[in-house]
């Protein structure tokens, strides 16, 4: 038996749970390979676990009043970053 058509299979499986998947498309002009990465939770928080840290860094640095409000903000974006990196 061979492969399934126009069906995913895992190429590589990552302890974290990061996988890459391949499918071959089957057409009349021949085939077509495509490749898709899936994250897992933590790596696919990383943009937003970058964009907390820059909101850290900008309430750290900012002149009192003003980092009082900055503070808020970096607390919101760290705690929906850790949020999705744990699944939720």
């Amino acid at each position: 038996m061979g492969e399934e058509p126009n069906q995913w299979w895992v190429r590589a499986q990552y302890a974290c749970g990061c996988q890459i998947r391949e499918k071959t498309i089957h057409t009349k002009g021949g085939q077509i390979e495509s490749v898709f990465l899936g994250y897992c939770p933590k790596h696919k928080s990383a943009p937003d676990m970058y964009e907390a840290l820059k909101a850290v860094d900008d309430y750290l640095s900012a002149p009192y009043p003003e980092n009082m409000k900055l503070k808020q903000i970096a607390a919101d974006k760290l705690v929906s970053a850790l949020n999705k990196a744990e699944g939720g």
